[in-house]
């Protein structure tokens, strides 16, 4: 199972998952990317170069004599989430798919950020989040419209889709885990975990959060 952390998050990130995964019979690899945790690189990209590093990691794994090549799995969360999506999407070899408060690289997403990390951002923060938007694409050389995970998701099927989004969530609106879910078709599995904010999954609903995960992995990669 790879694992891919989110935005400005590194390889403890997603170490609750792993160790519960683990201790259920699944190897993890906890990833990273360029620009986060102790890996070189000055630019995020929300997934635009970044697939090169998911396949660096995937390369890896086909080292590995432990590991089965027909049954790896992705998971991810937030701004991993839509990495995950989006290289399942690029490699048929990836067998299942799982996402928390995931998300896109979009005017929207940025707004929300925006919204986030600043107090009063005023009327002005949607022609912000258009400038940069705008900017990231222009210094990193790379079209956003290639992040679209609505679109990439629907590439996926017939593999199987867990998509997970907190009822609390003020960072990546609930209604997109819902767009996600229909853009994927009878493929994807859509829970909402009603108190869960964004990324709090294993904070607020632990033993319910690993029990879905757990049952998901199970029936999607190991059964096959």
């Amino acid at each position: 199972m790879i694992a891919q952390h989110g935005y400005r998050g590194n390889r403890e990130s997603l170490l609750f998952e792993g160790i519960a995964l683990n201790e259920r019979g699944y190897n993890v690899l906890l990833t990273t990317s360029r620009a986060h945790d102790q890996n070189k690189g000055g630019q995020i990209t929300f997934g635009a170069h970044e697939m090169k590093d998911l396949e660096a990691w995937y390369q890896y794994l086909l080292t590995r004599i432990e590991v089965d090549p027909d049954k790896i799995g992705i998971m991810g969360e937030s701004m991993g989430g839509g990495m995950a999506i989006l290289y399942a999407a690029q490699n048929d070899n990836i067998k299942t798919v799982a996402t928390a408060s995931a998300f896109t690289l979009s005017v929207d997403a940025v707004e929300n950020f925006i919204f986030q990390d600043v107090a009063r951002p005023g009327p002005v923060a949607p022609i912000f989040a258009q400038m940069m938007v705008y900017w990231a694409e222009t210094n990193a050389n790379f079209n956003s419209a290639n992040l679209d995970t609505a679109r990439a998701v629907a590439e996926i099927g017939p593999r199987p889709i867990l998509i997970l989004h907190g009822g609390q969530d003020k960072v990546v609106s609930p209604q997109n885990g819902m767009e996600l879910s229909e853009a994927a078709g009878g493929t994807a599995q859509f829970e909402i975990f009603p108190n869960v904010e964004h990324c709090t999954f294993d904070e607020v609903d632990p033993d319910h959060y690993v029990e879905i995960l757990a049952d998901f992995f199970d029936r999607s990669l190991l059964a096959t």
